[in-house]
C-alpha cells in the first residue's frame, strides 16, 4: 500500500511538471501568475453559497444587520474573521495556470465528485431572481477555476483549510458563543444585570467604574428595596459564564413563543459597559437535560447543556454568602 501511495505522489508531482513545463513553452518561459478572480472596486460581497460533496449541496451565509449568519444555523451569527478570511481566498489568491483541458479536472480536485463551489453574491441576493452573483468559483485542494473558463490554477491559498466545522451538526463559521454578535469594540464587561423569575423573583447587580485601575470592582445586589455588598468573584463568575459558555446548537427564532419564551423562566438583561443591552429569556430545563435560550438582541435561539441552566439561574444569596462555594468558579479557571 505504501509502494501505491508514493508511487501515486510519484506520478502526480511528475504530471505537474510536465503542465509546468508545458505552460513555461507556451508562454516563452515566462509562468503567467494571476489573480483567480477579478472584482470591480467597490463591489461588496454581501452573501456567499458553499457546495461541496462534504457540506452538502448549498449552504449560505448572508451579511444582515451588521454580521454574517448561517441559514443553515437559523440564522446564528458568525465569525466575522473566519467569513473574510474565506472572501480573501477567493478574491486574493493567487496562481499560475496548469491547463486548459477539461479531461484533466478529475487530477485537480475539480470534477463534480470532489470540487467545492464558492459562489460569491451582491446586496441584491435575497431579491433578484439570479442572486445577484458576482463569480463562481471551483477549487480543488491546491487548484482551482472560475466555472465557466478552462483554465485550471495552482494557487497560493487553498479555501478547504478554513471549512472546520464548530461542532459536527453545525455548518463552518457559525459562532457558539451565547453571546456572539453582542460585544462591541469598547467591551469591557457588564456594569448591571437584571434577572427577573417568572414566579415574581427579582434583583439587580451593579457596579461603578473603579477609582483607580488598580482598585479592584465593587459590585452590589439589589433586591426588595435594599443593597448589600456582593462578594466581587461571584458577579465576575457569572460575567465569565456569559462570555464564555457556548450554545448545543440552535432553533428557528420564530418558535420562540410556542416554547414559552416570550413569558421565559427566567430573564436576564445584562448591561454592557459600552453598547445596547442584551436581553436573554431562558427556558427551563427539558427531561433531556437541555434548554432553550432566546438572545433577543439578536434574534439567535440557542439550545443549551441542562448544567448552565443551575448557573444562569442562581438565587440572590448566591451573589453574597461567603459560606457557599462559588458556584462559577469553573468560569474563573479557563
Amino acid at each position: 500500500m505504501k509502494t501505491i501511495l508514493v508511487g501515486s505522489a510519484l506520478f502526480l508531482a511528475l504530471a505537474l511538471g510536465i503542465e509546468r513545463l508545458a505552460s513555461s513553452r507556451a508562454h516563452d518561459f515566462a509562468p503567467r501568475v494571476e489573480k483567480l478572480l477579478e472584482i470591480p472596486a467597490g463591489t461588496s460581497v454581501a452573501a456567499l453559497t458553499l457546495g461541496s460533496p462534504e457540506l452538502g449541496p448549498e449552504l449560505v451565509y448572508v451579511r444582515a444587520k451588521g454580521h454574517w449568519r448561517s441559514r443553515e444555523a437559523f440564522g446564528a451569527i458568525c465569525e466575522e474573521s473566519a467569513v473574510e478570511a474565506l472572501i480573501a481566498s477567493c478574491t486574493q489568491t493567487r496562481g499560475e495556470e496548469l491547463t486548459r483541458d477539461p479531461a484533466r479536472e478529475a487530477r485537480y480536485g475539480l470534477g463534480p465528485e470532489a470540487r467545492l463551489s464558492i459562489t460569491l453574491h451582491g446586496p441584491k441576493f435575497l431579491d433578484q431572481p439570479d442572486r445577484d452573483v458576482l463569480a463562481t468559483l471551483e477549487f480543488g485542494r491546491g487548484f482551482g477555476r472560475r466555472a465557466g473558463t478552462p483554465a485550471i490554477l495552482e494557487l497560493d491559498r487553498d479555501p478547504h483549510a478554513l471549512l472546520a466545522r464548530p461542532a459536527k451538526d453545525l455548518p463552518p463559521f457559525v459562532d457558539t458563543r451565547l453571546l456572539a454578535g453582542c460585544f462591541g469594540p469598547g467591551f469591557a464587561g457588564f456594569r448591571r444585570m437584571e434577572l427577573a423569575y417568572a414566579d415574581g423573583r427579582a434583583f439587580v447587580l451593579e457596579t461603578a467604574p473603579p477609582a483607580t485601575p488598580d482598585t479592584p470592582p465593587e459590585w452590589t445586589l439589589v433586591r426588595d428595596g435594599s443593597r448589600e455588598n456582593a462578594l466581587v468573584w461571584r458577579p465576575g463568575g457569572y460575567t465569565s459564564l456569559w462570555i464564555r459558555a457556548r450554545a448545543k446548537g440552535f432553533g428557528n427564532p420564530k418558535l420562540a413563543a410556542s416554547l414559552g419564551l416570550e413569558h421565559p423562566f427566567l430573564r436576564i438583561t445584562l448591561l454592557p459597559t459600552e453598547g445596547e443591552k442584551i436581553e436573554l429569556c431562558l427556558g427551563e430545563r427539558s427531561l433531556a437535560n437541555e434548554a432553550w435560550l432566546w438572545n433577543r438582541r439578536t434574534n439567535v435561539l440557542m439550545r443549551i447543556d441542562g448544567e448552565l441552566v443551575a448557573e444562569m439561574a442562581p438565587e440572590a444569596s448566591a451573589f453574597t454568602d461567603a459560606v457557599r462555594a462559588n458556584p462559577w468558579e469553573r468560569w474563573l479557571m479557563r
